[in-house]
């Protein structure tokens, strides 16, 4: 999120604001911390039983502690163990085989480490190192959380003898502290040492800043709105407060003054000279500071202008597309070509000319002369067009005449038909029609002849054979069928 201005400081408050810049050295007063105003809730630090200690194995130390008495050195080098052995896997480096995968694990007071080859995995060394306890020290000190407030975690020096008096919830400090974007200290002066820092300001506030890039190079610290130093941040680095010393307003060429730090520029300016007109942002780099609103810059050039004032960035003397021109004749001064392309015709009054708008694209007119163009002719040549292609004299034929001639003779002139005409009778005297025969049923009023032949022609001649059995067991066979299939019906249709 950028630093946003808002419109309303008139000419009487810039002066309060000058002359109380001049007057604060002669006047000024300790800012109280907001952990003892009452802004902050908090709670006094709990004095408790610490130990602490030093744990090695090879060149490898790490330090641990916790609170209450100190443990004996077994639970010490439990403890800190497995944290030396994860530093053996992770920082092993040179000796044998320096591709190869490090693996390091704690057990009974020692670390063993193996060497593995990093493609075929056999063990290339393998040797281990006892884990010794160093330095320990047992004492009591002022800690957060105090008892049961265990939200209260966050422990402030208010006497800077170094110990915690006060603990407060991250939570609530984080709705009172001034690191919103109204704060009066939105940019930090501090020199760039990292990416991220948390910065105390004199009401032992402590804000997250980051760092942006102002220009040739150079950055400079901007506050980080989403930013946590009491809780999620606070392992990051510190850095000092410095925004007591800043230039004065108004004082300097052009109504601005600007501190030179290397290529870092710091440059008293107003608002409404920076702000975006429909957005009221700021560029990256400008904000309050201190209350004074400053801008940091680089000086690509060197020559003590800004860059994001300097008319000519990189001092070649000749305008191009990173130069600025702040009296508002356009990126280019006179326009691109100075005759320019379009502005009263190919040599006319310029693109740009004397500024984006003035005797440019809305100044001089467009140049270019406009008729109106009759399209009739055109659409009747196309209907004409048209009217050839979907039109015509010639008689579609889309049947063959008497007169045709096929390309393809047939040998079978009748088809199919014809083909079974001719065999059907020479089809049917076959042994195995005959055969097939003999299943029809011929009603003569009395029993069935139970002779049976099985001559089925070229396949084969199996013989007659006879079924002997009584005709009354025929008729038996089939009342048993129907009353069986009747049964199955009912079964099928109603269940059960």
């Amino acid at each position: 999120m950028q630093y946003k201005y808002v419109k309303g400081l008139d000419n009487m408050n810039k002066f309060i604001l000058a002359l109380a810049l001049v007057l604060a050295p002669f006047f000024s007063f300790a800012v109280e911390s907001i952990f003892e105003d009452g802004t902050v809730q908090t709670k006094f630090a709990e004095l408790k039983q610490l130990w602490s200690s030093e744990c090695a194995a090879s060149s490898f130390v790490i330090a641990i502690g916790n609170k209450g008495s100190l443990p004996p050195d077994s639970a010490i080098r439990d403890t800190c163990g497995p944290k030396l052995a994860a530093k053996f896997t992770d920082e092993t480096v040179g000796g044998p085989c320096p591709t190869c995968t490090v693996e390091s694990v704690y057990d009974s007071g020692s670390i063993s480490v193996k060497k593995l080859h990093p493609e075929l995995g056999y063990v290339v060394k393998a040797y281990s190192h006892a884990v010794v306890v160093l330095n320990k020290v047992d004492t009591e000190d002022y800690v957060c959380p105090p008892g049961a407030d265990i939200t209260y975690t966050y422990g402030s020096d208010l006497n800077g003898d170094g110990d915690v008096d006060v603990c407060s919830d991250p939570v609530l400090i984080g709705l009172v502290d001034d690191c919103k974007p109204e704060s009066q200290d939105y940019l930090s002066r501090a020199k760039v040492t990292s990416d991220s820092v948390c910065a105390t300001l004199p009401n032992h506030s402590v804000c997250k800043y980051d760092a942006v890039d102002v220009g040739a190079g150079q950055k400079a610290y901007a506050l980080d709105l989403e930013g946590d130093c009491y809780d999620a941040d606070s392992d990051l680095p510190e850095s000092d407060y410095v925004n007591d010393s800043l230039p004065l307003p108004g004082v300097g060429e052009n109504g601005y003054a600007c501190e030179a730090d290397g290529g870092l520029l710091t440059c008293s300016e107003t608002p409404e000279n920076v702000a975006d007109p429909d957005t009221g942002e700021v560029p990256d780099g400008c904000g309050t500071a201190n209350i004074s609103f400053i801008c940091m810059s680089g000086d690509t050039d060197s020559d003590g202008l800004p860059d994001y004032l300097d008319p000519d960035i990189d001092g070649d003397g000749l305008l191009n597309d990173d130069d600025t021109d702040p009296t508002g004749g356009g990126d280019t001064g006179g326009g691109d070509t100075g005759g320019g392309d379009t502005g009263g015709g190919d040599t006319g009054g310029g693109d740009t000319g004397g500024g984006d708008t003035g005797g440019g694209d809305t100044g001089g007119g467009t140049g270019e002369e406009t008729e109106d163009l009759d399209l009739e002719p055109v659409v009747k040549k196309l209907d004409e067009i048209k009217k050839s292609m979907s039109e015509t004299d010639v008689v579609l034929i889309d049947k063959p005449t008497d007169k045709a001639k096929s390309f393809y003779e047939s040998e079978y002139e009748d088809g199919l038909e014809g083909i079974w005409l001719d065999v059907q009778s020479d089809f049917q005297s076959t042994e195995m029609m005959a055969f097939l025969n003999t299943f029809k049923h011929v009603p003569s009023g009395s029993a069935a002849n139970g002779n049976m032949c099985f001559n089925l022609g070229s396949m084969g001649n199996f013989g007659c054979g006879e079924l002997g059995a009584n005709p009354i067991i025929w008729g038996a066979i089939r009342i048993f069928i129907l009353v069986t299939a009747g049964f199955l019906c009912r079964r099928l249709v109603f269940g059960g």
